[in-house]
């Protein structure tokens, strides 16, 4: 077995979209079921103690939009959306690109302000926490004044008698960083990869700015497994594995390589996030997925005009679940793999969560505020530093993130 260091940091070529751990059994087949077996094996050593390696927590902050700032490949300073698709050094390339955009006062504060960081050479992305000082306000949150933002569904408090609230009052914006690009070589923005973790440490203060980076604290002797835990999980990665050996490898492949079909089930499973249920069922979630399928391929064959075209569609579909129908021993493996995935991991992500944060969380209810746990976690492995898997409960965080209002995605 491969031997990882692993990292969980906040963050994933450009940094778009992370996927759930999970979902690699779609993702990458046989091997990307392999990689996240691994995952949960070494993130089990670390919790009981026994990686040797030096390890770093961050909790995955909830910040919105996510956005890039630095120093373009042409020398010159600039911020812009995540997709860097609109680089903006002026003013006027804000007022041009992002008119009308919720995203224009942002970006325009942004330009204004990071620039005071002083950030030498790179390009960094981040999440945004706040950009005016009507986005913070001083509240009674379980009995104790604090100053909060909520910059996308979780609201963050900080003590007002604490260093910390001074310094977020008196910031003009406020940052989160997580993703590196590196520029050195590079002509344009089009060929940067993304690696995970933002050094700001080399960087200026300054108060209008509070900018972060995503590491906050050492798990040695934070978040440690007890025997009992190491023992539990020990037992559901070796019931995972021999799962693992009773599936049919190249058909676990086909899937992974088919869009279409990777999509769907994909597609499927938010569903059920969406409804509070997850694939734990997975002989009933098998037969409801590919029932799923069949009735959204079925709808495409009816929105086609032409007689022709949908017979063309139809001998397609049939052809698809022909072979689901035929392979439905298979499909419940592949998603019990997924559920025993997930159920480690939330497991592990139990122990992370008890790491304190630098700020309460909270959720925004009709009836007040509630406590929640933070949005989650995200592993790497140092040997491959351009690729982060989620850690997060998708019961928990994900499904009040599906329903929650965004103007930031473009």
């Amino acid at each position: 077995m491969k031997s990882y260091k692993q990292f969980l940091v906040e963050a994933s070529g450009k940094n778009l979209h992370m996927e759930h751990l999970e979902d690699e059994v779609l993702n990458g087949g046989v091997n990307g079921t392999r990689g996240a077996i691994n995952f949960l094996r070494s993130l089990r050593d670390m919790l009981a103690g026994n990686n040797r390696e030096a390890v770093n927590v961050t909790v995955k902050w909830d910040g919105a939009p996510a956005i890039c700032a630095g120093i373009h490949p042409n020398g010159k300073f600039f911020v812009d959306y995540k997709s860097m698709r609109r680089p903006c050094f002026t003013q006027s390339d804000i007022d041009e690109h992002f008119v009308g955009s919720p995203l224009h006062p942002k970006m325009s504060a942004l330009l204004e302000h990071l620039p005071k960081l002083k950030i030498p050479g790179n390009i960094f992305q981040g999440d945004v926490l706040w950009t005016t000082n009507k986005e913070k306000k001083i509240q009674t949150i379980d009995n104790e004044k604090s100053i909060t933002f909520t910059p996308n569904t979780i609201t963050y408090a900080v003590p007002l008698n604490t260093e910390l609230a001074k310094q977020i009052i008196a910031a003009e914006v406020g940052i989160v960083f997580h993703t590196t690009y590196r520029t050195a070589g590079q002509e344009d923005l089009t060929d940067l990869k993304a690696e995970f973790g933002a050094d700001i440490n080399q960087w200026s203060s300054h108060k209008d700015v509070w900018a972060v980076n995503a590491d906050f604290t050492d798990l040695s002797g934070t978040a440690t497994f007890t025997e009992s835990d190491t023992t539990k999980v020990t037992k559901m990665l070796s019931e995972l594995g021999k799962d693992f050996n009773k599936v049919n490898g190249r058909f676990l492949d086909n899937i992974s390589k088919d869009n279409i079909i990777r999509t769907h089930i994909k597609t499927f499973m938010n569903t059920k996030v969406r409804e509070g249920e997850f694939v734990d069922n997975y002989k009933k979630s098998a037969k409801d997925c590919v029932k799923w399928i069949e009735n959204k391929m079925q709808k495409e064959v009816g929105k086609l005009k032409s007689e022709r075209g949908r017979q063309r569609k139809q001998m397609t579909v049939d052809g698809y679940m022909k072979t689901l129908n035929g392979s439905m021993d298979q499909i419940e493996i592949i998603f019990r793999l997924m559920s025993l995935i997930n159920n480690i991991k939330l497991f592990i992500v139990e122990k992370l969560e008890e790491v304190k944060g630098i700020t309460k969380t909270f959720i925004r209810t009709p009836y007040g505020y509630k406590v929640t746990k933070p949005e989650g976690f995200v592993a790497i492995d140092t040997f491959d530093n351009q690729k982060g898997l989620k850690l997060v409960n998708r019961m928990e965080f994900s499904r009040i993130n599906f329903t929650a209002e965004k103007d930031w995605d473009q």
